[in-house]
């Protein structure tokens, strides 16, 4: 949440697991938070507990100032982000505010 709100993409890529940091350097990160701060939260001022998930994986409510959307976060065994997203439709396969490692 710190990184995201500071905008700090170097700081976002020591959170993702190996095979994800491949995938999105800083440039990446940087287009990606851009978008999430476009078109879904400018800030997140605090995240609920999660409301479903296990050990690895969580669906959580992410609010901002005037908005709150979804958020879907899994981790690694070394908690690692494997998967991140936030949409107002999670389900909706809309993932332009995303870390991920499919297409």
């Amino acid at each position: 949440m710190r990184a995201y709100n500071a905008d700090d993409a170097e700081a976002i890529q020591s959170l993702l697991s190996p095979k994800l940091a491949k995938l999105y350097d800083r440039s990446a990160i940087e287009k990606v938070l851009s978008v999430c701060r476009a078109n879904v939260l400018p800030s997140i001022v605090r995240t609920s507990l999660p409301v479903s998930g296990t050990k690895f994986y969580g669906f959580f409510a992410a609010y901002g100032q005037a908005h709150t959307t979804s958020m879907i976060l899994e981790i690694d065994p070394s908690n690692r982000i494997i998967f991140c997203a936030m949409a107002d439709e999670v389900f909706s396969g809309d993932f332009r505010c995303a870390l991920k490692t499919f297409d």
